[in-house]
């Protein structure tokens, strides 16, 4: 019975969250107290290419209002949908590389052409891009 009671002493487990005893300090030392370093709150990222500012949606979507107008060129057939989806492809230059009608099949063949050859004309110089971005929009065409 003692032999168990001491197997059972000797494999009990011990509290991990409990401190271990401290050591005594030796004559003459001074105490120290260890603190654990407060946590740091997450710096911003940096910008991807400094002194240029980033694109801010509301500045990118006010430059995409401002050339819309340009869409009403195109005519729209009887039968054709009141808006299309629409995703464009910018380069950082500003320059619309890629066009792609969302609800291609349902835009009548004249209005994709004329939609295709105006947004591609479109430049985006004055929203200082940072890197090539792929935007999402729907015009209303009536």
């Amino acid at each position: 019975m003692l032999a168990a009671a001491l197997l059972l002493w000797f494999f009990w487990p011990v509290d991990p969250i409990a401190p271990a005893p401290a050591a005594p300090a030796p004559s003459g030392a001074r105490a120290v107290t260890v603190r654990k370093p407060a946590p740091r709150k997450p710096s911003p990222p940096p910008p991807t290419h400094p002194g240029q500012p980033e694109v801010d949606e509301a500045r990118l979507r006010a430059a995409v209002l401002a050339r819309a107008a340009d869409l009403r060129a195109c005519p729209v057939p009887a039968g054709a949908p009141s808006q299309v989806p629409i995703k464009l492809g910018i380069r950082s230059s500003g320059e619309v590389r890629t066009v792609r009608l969302m609800a291609a099949e349902s835009t009548p063949p004249q209005l994709a052409t004329c939609l295709h050859e105006r947004l591609l004309r479109w430049r985006f110089d004055d929203v200082h891009l940072s890197s090539d971005i792929h935007l999402f929009a729907t015009f209303a065409l009536r």
